[in-house]
C-alpha cells in the first residue's frame, strides 16, 4: 500500500508541477498580450495622427508648385463644378516673388498662376469659386470678367491664384554626408 501510496504522491507532484509551468507559461502570455495591446494602442494613435496630418490643409508649400500640379489642381476644381476642362483656355505663371511683409533674409514666395475659362456663365463660375475654396493652397486673388456678346450671357473669366512657398536652398554635392 506504501507503493500506491508514494506512486500516488509523485503523480500528484508531477501533476502540481505540471500546473505550475502552464500558470507561468499562462502569466508570461498574459504579459506578453498586454504589452502587444499596449504596441497596437500607439500604433493606432500613430495611424489617427497621419490620417489628421494627410486631412489638414496645406497653407505653405515647401517648395515653388510645377505648373502641372497647378493645372491638376484647377481642372479638379473645374470638374467639381461641372465645368467642361475645353473651357480653360490659358494657363500661365504670372509671377514669382519674394513675399511682401516678411524679413528682407526670408525665404517666403508667392507665386501666382493666370489662367483664362471661357465660356462661363456667373452660376458655373460661383461654383468653380467654391469648388476652388474647398483647397487652401492657392487662393484666387484676382478676377476680371469679360461679356461674350456672341454667347448669351456668358463670359470670359481670367483669374489670378498665388501660394506661398518656401525657397530652400539647392543642396549641392558637397552639403550632403
Amino acid at each position: 500500500m506504501s507503493t500506491i501510496r508514494s506512486l500516488t504522491f509523485v503523480l500528484l507532484g508531477l501533476l502540481l508541477l505540471a500546473i505550475a509551468v502552464r500558470g507561468a507559461r499562462l502569466a508570461t502570455l498574459h504579459q506578453n498580450n498586454n504589452a502587444q495591446r499596449a504596441g497596437f494602442a500607439q500604433t493606432a494613435a500613430l495611424v489617427g495622427e497621419i490620417h489628421e496630418l494627410r486631412e489638414a490643409d496645406e497653407r505653405v508649400s515647401l517648395a515653388a508648385r510645377p505648373q502641372a500640379d497647378v493645372l491638376s489642381r484647377v481642372q479638379a476644381a473645374m470638374q467639381q463644378a461641372g465645368l467642361a476642362v475645353s473651357t480653360l483656355r490659358e494657363l500661365a505663371q504670372s509671377s514669382d516673388v519674394g513675399a511682401t511683409g516678411t524679413a528682407s533674409d526670408s525665404n517666403y514666395r508667392t507665386q501666382s498662376y493666370r489662367f483664362v475659362i471661357q465660356p462661363v456663365r456667373p452660376s458655373e463660375l460661383g461654383r468653380f469659386v467654391a469648388a476652388w475654396d474647398r483647397q487652401s493652397l492657392w487662393h484666387i486673388t484676382e478676377v476680371e470678367l469679360s461679356h461674350l456678346r456672341d454667347h448669351g450671357n456668358a463670359f470670359s473669366a481670367q483669374l489670378v491664384i498665388s501660394a506661398a512657398y518656401v525657397d530652400q536652398p539647392q543642396a549641392s554635392a558637397q552639403d550632403m554626408p
